[in-house]
């Protein structure tokens, strides 16, 4: 038996990690946090959703990471989403690294990261293209669970383009579509 814990469980990929990890016969209690429930469609007696206003506040969750097993990197945001390239950066490297340290600090032995095709942290870029700014940015989100913290097990998944079924699509969705 195992304890899971997550952070972006209300997006893209989250919620099919939260779904199958409240399927998993094996896994005994999915502590997520985040700024939006992700109980309002999910009512299971394992699942334990923490709530918080901001990721800025991630700190103040310290107790639930304790006595966890897995922890799960799901965020994930656009730059459009973001407002500004410092912001996307922030939310994708600044909160990994954070959640990172506070894994870290409770002693979870697994962490998996969902980061993308082509991620690479010495990629050239300039913020004002954004796909190579953000195979930059990416690859930096990842070095927050391999070089900056030792974990026992390392899990990154490096998806393609993901192709939301909710939503409003944005250009490159609907390119990937055709």
């Amino acid at each position: 038996m195992f304890k899971a814990i997550i952070i972006g469980s209300t997006g893209a990929t989250g919620r099919h990690v939260l779904n199958q990890l409240l399927t998993n016969i094996n896994c005994e209690l999915v502590t997520t946090i985040g700024r939006r429930s992700s109980s309002d469609k999910v009512k299971n007696k394992k699942h334990r959703d923490i709530i918080i206003p901001s990721l800025k506040d991630l700190s103040s969750t310290k107790k639930y990471w304790m006595d966890n097993d897995v922890f799960f990197n799901c965020i994930g945001t656009t730059r459009k989403k973001a407002g500004t390239a410092k912001e996307f950066v922030n939310i994708e490297v600044g909160y990994s690294n954070k959640s990172a340290e506070m894994a870290n600090q409770a002693g979870i032995s697994h962490v998996s990261l969902i980061s993308a095709g082509g991620a690479n942290p010495d990629a050239w870029a300039k913020e004002w293209i954004h796909p190579l700014f953000y195979i930059k940015t990416i690859g930096q989100k990842e070095l927050t669970v391999t070089k900056n913290f030792s974990f026992t097990k390392t899990s990154i998944f490096r998806p393609g383009m993901l192709l939301r079924l909710q939503g409003k699509k944005n250009f490159f969705e609907y390119l990937a579509i055709l």
